[in-house]
């Protein structure tokens, strides 16, 4: 079913019937499953700035890019979230992908030299930049990420530890023969 176009909208935006605009209803479940492009008093309603926090809406936000890497015995993948975080929803994106790479990102001879490595480093980046941030204040309706524990309070981290071990031990018995 489609509603008539009064004249007062513009192209391609109609106001659905039986909803009132979003700025009028503070209930934050309702407003989550609202579009505000689809109101048509005035135009569409505007939404949050394009470098706002992809989680929570909330600013200052930057741009980072998060990785997470899996070594397997012979291949590697890899996982990369790019988007604008603010501090506290990037620092706990940054704590469950780093600690997803710590226990299951050294399982092959190339992630363990290289992709294990690389993908911490560049978290590290990541972290640095997103302490700089002050921190944010959430959209209404919205809330931030949980930051959980910090990646050494995790005992999933200390994974890391089985091949890191074997690689000490194997490099030792090398230099020593």
């Amino acid at each position: 079913m489609t509603t008539p176009n009064y004249g007062n909208t513009p192209p391609g935006s109609q106001f659905r019937a039986g909803h009132e605009p979003l700025a009028w209803n503070l209930d934050p479940a309702a407003q989550q499953q609202r579009d505000p492009s689809s109101y048509s008093v005035g135009g569409p309603m505007p939404g949050p700035p394009r470098d706002a926090c992809a989680v929570c809406g909330g600013l200052p936000a930057a741009h980072v890019d998060v990785r997470a890497h899996r070594g397997l015995v012979i291949r590697m993948q890899w996982e990369t979230i790019s988007d604008w975080l603010c501090s506290t929803c990037g620092i706990a994106l940054i704590r469950r992908m780093t600690t997803r790479t710590l226990w299951q990102g050294w399982w092959g001879v190339g992630s363990l030299l290289i992709g294990a490595p690389y993908t911490l480093v560049q978290n590290l980046r990541a972290y640095r930049r997103l302490r700089q941030l002050p921190l944010a204040t959430p959209a209404l309706g919205r809330a931030q990420a949980d930051l959980g524990k910090p990646v050494l309070e995790r005992p999933l981290a200390y994974v890391a530890l089985i091949p890191l071990a074997w690689a000490t031990w194997l490099v030792t018995n090398l230099l020593t023969r």
